[in-house]
């Protein structure tokens, strides 16, 4: 059997802001008993680090920077680069290179280069 509660909107109000009231109170609590989150060092890269990721020199590291291979953020006086930004354009750089080494092969292997290949032989039978 269900029952009904007659109330004024009025002690309901303060049923209700009691009952969050605590409620915000209680996880507020949880939350500044538990640990701050901070964001891991290894995010940002010193531009030593990133160079050795990305088997460059510093001056070269230096002038994709300037060119906009990769982007470095300047924190106070030095630059740093972001983990993921090396690895996604050590990523790109592999695809590249390797697209191009497929061009290469692509334009080694061509048909003039096999027709070439046989007139040499059959010239020289």
């Amino acid at each position: 059997m269900q029952e009904f509660i007659i109330t004024t909107p009025e002690q309901l109000k303060t049923v209700i802001n009691e009952t969050v009231g605590s409620l915000l109170i209680r996880h507020l609590n949880n939350l500044q008993s538990t640990e701050p989150v901070t964001a891991p060092e290894t995010d940002l890269l010193t531009r030593k680090e990133a160079a050795i990721i990305l088997g460059v020199s510093l001056p070269t590291l230096n002038e994709w920077s300037k060119t906009g291979v990769i982007t470095g953020y300047r924190i106070n006086t030095r630059v740093r680069y972001k983990r993921s930004e090396i690895e996604k354009s050590l990523l790109q750089m592999q695809t590249s290179k390797n697209w191009k080494n497929e061009i290469s092969i692509k334009n080694y292997f061509s048909e003039e280069f096999f027709a070439d290949l046989v007139i040499g032989q059959q010239k020289g039978m």
